[in-house]
């Protein structure tokens, strides 16, 4: 029968990189005691306080101010920062309060070998990849495995497969910030002055002169909705109008090319100088297809943004007429939530992922599950990856 140190565990769960916050897991009989040992707040946590605020001491030298979670009996987290050498020192103070040292070294060699995971920058993809830990692939491939092979069994699962695959790859890019956002839209309609307000600070000059933005430029901005949090490039292209100007021309041209790999474009017009949300819509359809947009906007998620409502009265203000039509004032910084909100819901961001995929050994063999079929060898697949998640994990 094992001892009582044998049964505990320690797993960090984020991936080994350096980031904002990082999770590491202990389970066993000797956990809550072992917390207790290392936090000065560790008696808030042993009084059964699902979360309690801490700080890691060792020999009265602060660590970390940590936040400890039970997740049940025996079973708790300790949420850090992310640095790594945060992790190391922490894993190896847990080690020792459960009487094992050399568990320390076992954690860190597994931790370190993950280090080709995506690294989860806010606290809503922390979650979403450590469901790859508490159960992803091998509590998947043990469901699958309780059926009875069949034709239609194999179907079901190669389907399952390419879902999981597409959709972790999906989440990955969310996480990982490839997501592009392009600004595009007729000179003067507020493309740029939304960017920096956006931002928090001046990312292209604005001017009431058209053709100010003379070249696109990209940086990384946050989009948030409700515990969803993601980083995403934002793409600021040159007002595109017709021309004589041969600087001008080549900005509008560079943009256009930007637009070819967005995810989400935004169609930015001047909400003031159109009657209402109806004929709104239909100008801003009207002049993309005129700018050879209209093929790009069939393919790819947009919103047509109503822009300068500061300058409408109450009594003009538009009420949108489309799923996705949004009014703001990037001057007064108004309606941006909701541009948030609905750029989340277009992009197809997952609030849920039960099975993500976080390894590439892990998307490899669901690749060859897709290619295979036969059941039994389809059996002996799932085998594999549900044990190489509990290896790994």
């Amino acid at each position: 029968m094992p001892s009582e140190v044998d049964q505990n565990t320690i797993r960090v769960l984020t991936p080994c990189a350096s980031g904002a916050i990082a999770v590491i897991e202990i389970k066993g009989p000797q956990a809550a005691a072992a917390i207790h040992s290392i936090c000065s707040a560790g008696a808030a946590h042993r009084e059964q306080l699902p979360v309690a605020l801490a700080r890691v001491k060792v020999a009265g030298q602060t660590i970390d101010d940590v936040v400890v979670v039970q997740r049940g009996d025996d079973h708790s987290e300790i949420h850090c920062h992310g640095g790594v050498a945060v992790i190391e020192s922490i894993v190896t103070v847990l080690a020792a309060a459960l009487g094992s040292p050399g568990m320390a070294r076992t954690v860190l060699e597994q931790w370190r070998a993950r280090a080709n995971e995506p690294i989860a920058r806010t606290l809503w993809g922390f979650e979403m990849l450590a469901r790859a830990a508490t159960g992803g692939i091998s509590q998947w491939a043990s469901e699958k495995l309780a059926r009875k092979p069949s034709h239609a069994w194999l179907i079901e699962i190669q389907r399952n497969a390419q879902w999981m695959l597409a959709a972790s790859e999906r989440l990955r890019a969310f996480i990982s910030g490839d997501i592009r956002i392009a600004l595009v839209g007729p000179p003067n309609a507020g493309k740029s002055s939304l960017a920096n307000i956006w931002l928090g600070h001046r990312m292209s000059i604005t001017s009431d002169q058209p053709g100010t933005t003379r070249d696109w430029i990209e940086k990384e901005v946050n989009l948030t909705s409700g515990r969803i949090s993601m980083a995403a490039k934002l793409t600021d292209t040159a007002g595109v109008r017709t021309t004589e100007d041969g600087l001008e021309r080549e900005s509008i041209r560079r943009g256009l090319d930007e637009i070819v790999g967005a995810d989400l474009i935004l169609l930015i017009f001047d909400a003031s100088e159109h009657t209402d949300s109806g004929h709104f819509h239909r100008v801003a359809l009207a002049w993309a297809r005129e700018h050879g947009l209209g093929e790009k906007l069939q393919s790819t998620p947009w919103i047509l943004v109503g822009n300068k409502t500061d300058l409408l009265s109450d009594a003009d203000r538009h009420v949108p007429t489309t799923f996705n039509q949004v009014y703001i004032s990037a001057r007064c910084g108004t309606g941006l939530d909701e541009l948030h909100r609905l750029a989340i819901k277009l992009l197809g961001v997952p609030v849920e992922l039960k099975y993500p995929v976080v390894l590439g050994a892990q998307q490899l063999q669901l690749m060859q599950l897709i290619r295979e079929h036969h059941a039994e060898a389809a059996r002996a697949i799932l085998c594999t990856l549900g044990k190489m998640s509990a290896d790994i994990f």
